[in-house]
């Protein structure tokens, strides 16, 4: 069964990003990223933590992902691509806006 395809907006102010084509290309190709991360944002509300940081997330993705799959087939995901991942979560997921 296959997931079901959430439609993302990017915010108006992201629209010139300079990293914003390359973002949209890193979640074409894994849209399971974004996923992820909201799975440890939603562990981190259900452990009561009132902060997040989405950097602190992604390297924990990485290391999974680096763990448990071949070690060439890891995340190559920019730092830059990171922080859009912020902005772009908190605006499809408003429950985050305090906590990223």
């Amino acid at each position: 069964m296959r997931a079901k395809q959430v439609t993302i907006k990017i915010p108006d102010y992201l629209e010139d990003h300079l990293w914003l084509a390359k973002w949209q290309t890193f979640h074409k190709e894994h849209p399971e990223f974004m996923q992820m991360c909201i799975t440890e944002l939603n562990r981190a509300v259900m452990a009561c933590r009132k902060k997040a940081s989405i950097k602190s997330i992604a390297e924990y993705i990485r290391w999974n992902v680096f763990l448990e799959k071949d070690p060439t087939d890891h995340y190559k995901v920019n730092n830059s691509l990171v922080s859009l991942y912020a902005h772009i979560i908190v605006h499809n997921y408003p429950q985050f806006k305090d906590m990223l």
